[in-house]
């Protein structure tokens, strides 16, 4: 049978409106690929506007190497690109004159890091009443504290410092101690069962993620660490204090905490016993460890409540191997500089914004220099940093006789 002019007809408008359907499906593709573009344009926008987070790192005192560990941390988080960094250099004594002056602004700030340590010193250097009270309520208020390393040594007289800190070094009589059983719940020491706090020799050591908190994101379940103490039996209050990995100590075969966090009123707080720097260490295996230096960035990002991230980098350690980056060498102030737009209102920027901690003086008249430069003092040592601003760095003698 032939089909009917009236078959051939519908035949035809059925393909009409098929391809008309084909056509505004494959619009409404292109559509939604659009709109995805525009969000994920959008997302990464807001993200490359994220305001950096502002640290605070308070030091002075310690029995560990301070000034050189300063440097290190600032130069890691320079790298990143995420923060702003302050340094705050406290009086080392008690009666110092310094003392009456000195009251760091802690609302400024994202995250305080300390590793003020006054445990050698009798009777302790403690802070101000007047800041004691400030650094309570601004944590309490939602502030966040990392502890560095020996910073949980720190103000055993302080009750609240204690309870900021969850676990510090004390004597067997005071607080709780944690252990660490097989299956991963935890065994509470009270008071005077355990011994006082202590470490063996620093070791290369397996440490095991405990739960998923968003500082280990993302990470495997187990990492070599770096040039790391094992605090055997930290001690305090231990309230609202959960911990987020352990490792096995190999004098006691019992396994200890090796960073916790504390949950502080509104506040955040995280303690660990990474990033060893002591005087006869160049550059410290410890802060060099992929691991540290990973848990580091993340747990500041957490600490001023911002995402820290779950991609594990390419270089993180393995349960059997540790991972050592190159020692970061940074100068104290250069982190601080601010980048200029390539445009102001469409005028080209005819300066640089100088950090505020870096000492910019004369250049010495005897000296001819090529372009602009900046000087400071070359870290530890009395002797000048001399910057070009064609990226040429000279260190020089602090004097005006200099000539080359």
């Amino acid at each position: 049978m032939n089909p009917s002019n009236s078959d051939k007809t519908d035949s035809a408008l059925s393909v009409v409106h098929r391809c008309m359907a084909l056509i505004r499906l494959r619009g409404w593709v292109i559509k939604l690929f659009l709109l995805s573009l525009a969000f994920l344009a959008m997302g990464s926008l807001a993200q490359a506007q994220a305001p950096k987070i502002k640290v605070l790192i308070i030091d002075g005192l310690s029995n560990h190497d301070w000034r050189h560990r300063v440097d290190i941390i600032r130069a890691i988080l320079a790298k990143d690109g995420s923060f702003e960094v302050d340094v705050s250099v406290a009086p080392s004594t008690v009666g110092d004159p310094a003392w009456a002056t000195w009251r760091p602004n802690f609302s400024a700030y994202d995250v305080v890091i300390s590793g003020y340590n006054d445990l050698l010193v009798s009777g302790g250097v403690p802070w101000p009443v007047e800041v004691r009270t400030a650094f309570e309520q601004y944590l309490n208020g939602g502030g966040g504290f990392y502890a560095y390393h020996e910073a949980n040594n720190s103000f055993g007289a302080w009750p609240e410092y204690n309870r900021m800190i969850g676990l510090g070094w004390r004597n067997a009589n005071y607080g709780n101690a944690i252990i660490v059983n097989a299956d991963e719940t935890l065994q509470i020491l009270p008071p005077g069962s355990g011994q006082s706090t202590g470490h063996g020799n620093r070791v290369n050591v397996e440490v095991k993620r405990r739960g998923s908190h968003p500082i280990h994101a993302g990470l495997p379940t187990s990492w070599m660490a770096a040039d790391i103490e094992i605090y055997r039996y930290a001690r305090g209050p231990a309230e609202n204090l959960t911990v987020l990995s352990y490792a096995l100590d190999p004098t006691t075969q019992l396994r200890f905490p090796i960073d916790w966090v504390v949950q502080y009123g509104s506040g955040r707080c995280y303690a660990s016993s990474y990033g060893h720097v002591w005087s006869d260490q160049t550059e410290p295996s410890g802060t060099r460890c992929a691991a540290f230096q990973t848990v580091f960035v993340r747990a500041l990002k957490w600490l001023a409540q911002r995402d820290p991230g779950t991609t594990t980098p390419t270089d993180f350690p393995t349960p059997s191997a540790i991972s050592l980056r190159p020692h970061e060498r940074g100068v104290s102030g250069l982190d601080q500089a601010q980048a200029v737009g390539a445009f102001a209102n469409g005028t080209l920027p005819t300066s640089s914004t100088s950090p505020g901690s870096v000492l910019v003086q004369h250049a010495f008249p005897l000296l001819q220099w090529e372009s602009p430069i900046e000087a400071k003092p070359w870290p530890g040592s009395s002797d000048l940093l001399i910057a070009e601003t064609d990226g040429r760095i000279y260190r020089v003698p602090d004097n005006d006789e200099t000539t080359t």
